[in-house]
């Protein structure tokens, strides 16, 4: 007697913006096959070029989806024009031109979407933006599924990048959540949270994690689709070019009250490329001490030269010394071809 089929791999995707030529190279880099199960994230469709195709291959590979706040416009213009009535907002022109194109499985099929999605096969779990740490899922107020970025000092969530804290660090589990929305910050891999939003129709990429493996793939954008402006003052600019186990050294904007500040970039163990203020979590104080040597000798840790805390180069996590438990504050960048603009807000 036969054994039945062994069970598929789980492939979570990164907000697709209708970027299809992505989402098809990305499939083929995640060796996606007929028992294979797909789930997106949210914000499938607005921004990008072919919300069309994005449809096609939905349908093609049998994908899940979360809905996203984009998703979530694009249905009040949907709903809105099937009742004759004005939008309750403005879609961009481009955004407007390809929902024009989709037709009315295509709207019934993201009217069907849920605000979250479970794996319990993973202990894992699926929403657009995130969740409040220590309110139970079924309490999670819908814009923050669809908008939270950050939790601020009163634990209150927030859609602002510079409220507080990712939501991701705080956030204990027992399950993992896999989160997109974003993009200015990259990638974030947590303890309990992963974030895979980076930024393709900005010209960064497009994401995957795949399950049980927990293992990160990711394509390049094909081309920038909608541009970010480098000459907006908030943002530093560098390039890419970095080699494993080097640190580069960027200045920033200086912060509230005038004081100078840098960022340290550098790429991580599987390639992705890191920023963060150069400032020790034990005392606000430059990690180096003015000698520009950033990493332990295995080259596996930044190090703080003056109290020799030692800090996970993917993530920031202090693992040794006085602060130990605490991150270093993660800089928002951007990659967009070979530069990279880190956003520096005040609040870092």
């Amino acid at each position: 007697m036969s054994s039945p089929p062994a069970p598929g791999k789980t492939v979570v995707i990164g907000d697709v913006h209708g970027c299809a030529l992505e989402l098809e190279e990305l499939l083929r880099a995640c060796a996606v096959g007929a028992r294979d199960r797909v789930v997106l994230v949210g914000d499938l469709l607005s921004k990008g070029p072919d919300a069309v195709s994005v449809m096609k291959l939905i349908a093609e590979h049998r994908m899940e989806a979360v809905r996203g706040n984009h998703d979530a416009h694009l249905l009040g213009f949907w709903r809105a024009r099937q009742a004759g009535q004005a939008p309750p907002r403005r879609l961009d022109p481009e955004t407007l031109a390809q929902a024009l194109l989709l037709t009315e499985d295509d709207w019934r099929w993201l009217d069907a979407l849920p605000l979250w999605l479970r794996l319990p096969e993973h202990q894992a779990l699926v929403v657009h933006a995130g969740l409040v740490p220590g309110v139970a899922l079924e309490a999670q107020q819908p814009r923050d599924l669809l908008s939270l970025r950050t939790i601020d000092a009163e634990g209150r969530g927030s859609s602002r990048p510079d409220a507080g804290r990712p939501w991701g660090e705080l956030w204990k589990g027992p399950e993992l959540v896999l989160f997109g929305h974003h993009a200015s910050r990259g990638l974030q891999r947590h303890a309990h949270a992963i974030g895979l939003d980076s930024g393709c129709v900005y010209g960064g990429a497009l994401s995957a994690f795949i399950l049980p493996d927990r293992r990160l793939v990711s394509v390049p954008a094909r081309r920038v689709y909608r541009a970010i402006d480098p000459d907006d003052p908030s943002y530093a600019a560098g390039s890419v070019a970095l080699e494993t186990g080097e640190v580069r050294v960027v200045s920033l904007p200086p912060g509230a009250g005038g004081i100078p500040r840098e960022a340290l970039v550098l790429r991580d163990e599987e390639g992705f490329p890191q920023a963060y203020l150069n400032r020790c979590r034990h005392l606000a104080i430059p990690l180096d001490g003015g000698s520009r040597d950033f990493l332990t000798r295995d080259g596996q840790h930044l190090i703080c030269r003056t109290h020799g805390a030692e800090y996970r180069r993917q993530d920031g996590l202090c693992v040794r010394g006085p602060c130990r438990g605490k991150s270093l504050t993660r800089l928002h960048l951007m990659q967009r071809g070979e530069q990279f603009y880190i956003e520096a807000l005040d609040s870092a």
